[in-house]
């Protein structure tokens, strides 16, 4: 070759083309002023090059999440220009310090960022040549980011304001690309994190193990009955890894086969990934991780941060045990009812629960719940005569005189069928903001309740057994079966708002808890009747426990 046909090869030369976000991160990207590997951290790459429009990632404290997130998220920007990204944390604050110490960094030694170059440059907004990334807070902002988006990444989704992934979904709605990816440390079980990853695909980090060549994932709990089923024991007392099948001590090595196993390749509509500290074994010591559980003096926090799993404290919610000894088969008991008490949730499908007062036995009498498919209020028909909705069949049909109902979703159509029934119905409005537990405010039909001491009163009817429920007068058992499960759906937690005060609150996933909220509303409707003075616990209790 002459070095006339050298120097035009060299300038028809284009350099190979990465297609890989694995790839681009190895290339461009550096971690603390050295550049970025997956020593250690080979699970990290799949995440990165997984381009499924739905991923969930399960996770424990400390496996390195959030560079992912970043470096998938600068990835993304720079190989695809033109597009956006939306970033969300729990507060303003988090996302204040989350992207000066962690997204700052990753950018400033990034040389393919200074090679697009680098415009708008705040906490909220990164410009990286045509695209955009916006970092937003889900508390303490008050509206939500207004543009189109092609990506949105949803951090510590336990700990964010609820259904904030659907405030942001339309905005992908225009998107070629549609992308969501949602990550947390787990909190309760079906809520949050913990439910998506359920519903997911399920995947697991197994290493080959180098002695008997059994493939496995690498887990521990701290139950010593079945010690046999984890990867942590004690041998010469040192606590160090070994395989579950040959029980031979296992070390790292970059040279061991290790690889991402789906449990539910059926599910396709998700790809879940769980980080668990064992997942990071590489760097994560076997002393460690029994070392970080048992320092926790909270059980749940220990599960939820140490081992990226979901627990609930037997103490912290209703228990299935509780709400059946409330079961009453004896229907002499049970009457039609008159001058009763009426809660309901707006849905489709809505939920409804019909009881009455029994003074001489100082006892709250379930005399009917529904699940509710069809009209939920009066509609007027096309010749304009009046149609009754459920609710109003359900007020006439008990002489109902007292009644709260969910103000949300359909808030206009509720204030309406309150006013139809004045001073028989109020729409109900959570705040935990007020001091007192309910607020009446009886010309706007309206009642406003602190969600966390108006569901502690509630709760605290069932653990007193001041209730009786008929379910054998009724063939729907499926509906009885829906009470079980919304009431012990609901857990009580400390958590932390959006000014980083600790607090307790209850959570439960938003579908599986709809007569929970059914039946905080009719206690409060209970509460409306003056004439009923005997109270199962003071207003102010604060604290909620099951006797053992």
């Amino acid at each position: 070759m002459s070095i006339q046909d050298f120097y035009k090869e060299l300038r028809t030369f284009k350099p190979e083309e990465i297609t890989k976000f694995s790839k681009w991160v190895l290339s461009y990207t550096k971690l603390k002023g050295k550049e970025f590997s997956f020593d250690k951290h080979e699970y990290q790459e799949a995440i990165l090059d997984d381009t499924h429009p739905m991923i969930v990632i399960k996770k424990c404290v400390q496996v390195g999440v959030s560079e992912v997130l970043i470096r998938k998220l600068l990835a993304f920007l720079s190989m695809y220009q033109g597009t956006q990204v939306i970033y969300t944390f729990p507060t303003a604050d988090e996302v204040s310090k989350f992207v000066k110490s962690r997204v700052d960094p990753a950018i400033k030694d990034c040389s393919k960022i200074k090679e697009l170059g680098f415009n708008t440059d705040n906490v909220k907004i990164k410009q990286i040549g045509q695209s955009f990334a916006h970092f937003k807070g889900t508390y303490g902002e008050r509206e939500t980011i207004a543009v189109p988006s092609d990506y949105n990444i949803h951090d510590e989704i336990d700990f964010s304001k609820p259904d904030i992934q659907n405030l942001y979904r339309s905005r992908l709605e225009h998107s070629s690309f549609a992308w969501e990816m949602d990550c947390s440390t787990p909190t309760i079980p079906g809520y949050g994190i913990d439910f998506m990853f359920e519903e997911s695909d399920q995947k697991y980090w197994h290493i080959k193990c180098p002695h008997c060549n059994v493939w496995q994932e690498l887990i521990w709990l701290p139950d010593k009955d079945k010690e046999e089923l984890y990867n942590i024991r004690k041998i010469k007392n040192e606590w160090t890894y070994v395989c579950k099948k040959c029980v031979k001590r296992i070390e790292y090595s970059p040279d061991m086969k290790m690889e991402w196993v789906t449990k539910y390749p059926e599910k396709k509509d998700a790809h879940g990934y769980y980080l668990g500290p064992c997942t990071a074994w590489g760097y994560k010591k076997a002393a460690r991780i029994i070392k970080s559980f048992y320092n926790y003096k909270e059980l749940d926090q220990a599960y939820n941060r140490v081992l990226g799993l979901a627990y609930t404290d037997p103490g912290k919610k209703l228990t299935r045990d509780v709400i059946t000894r409330c079961w009453n088969n004896d229907l002499t008991i049970q009457r039609t009812g008159r001058n009763c008490f009426m809660a309901a949730d707006q849905g489709p499908p809505s939920w409804a629960m019909v009881a009455e007062y029994d003074n001489e036995r100082d006892k709250i009498k379930v005399l009917r719940i529904e699940k509710i498919d069809r009209n939920m209020f009066d509609q007027v028909g096309k010749s304009g005569e009046k149609i009754s909705g459920r609710f109003s069949e359900l007020m006439d049909q008990f002489d109902v005189q007292s009644a709260v109902i969910d103000a949300q979703p359909n808030t206009e159509s509720a204030y309406q069928f309150a006013k139809n029934h004045a001073g028989r119905v109020h729409i109900c409005f959570y705040s935990d903001r007020q001091l007192n537990k309910l607020v009446w405010k009886e010309e706007e039909f309206v009642v406003i309740a602190n969600r966390t001491r108006s569901l502690d009163y509630a709760m605290q009817y069932w653990i007193d057994r001041r209730i009786e429920i008929f379910p054998e007068n009724s063939a729907n058992y499926q509906v009885y079966e829906a009470l079980i499960k919304h009431l012990t759906g609901m857990v009580k937690v400390i958590d932390e708002d959006e000014h980083g005060q600790q607090k307790a609150m209850w959570k439960g996933h938003k579908d599986k808890t709809h007569f929970a909220h059914v039946w905080n509303y009719l206690c409060m409707a209970i509460e409306s009747d003056v004439n009923i003075v005997n109270r199962v616990i003071d207003p102010s209790i604060s604290g909620f426990s099951i006797p053992k």
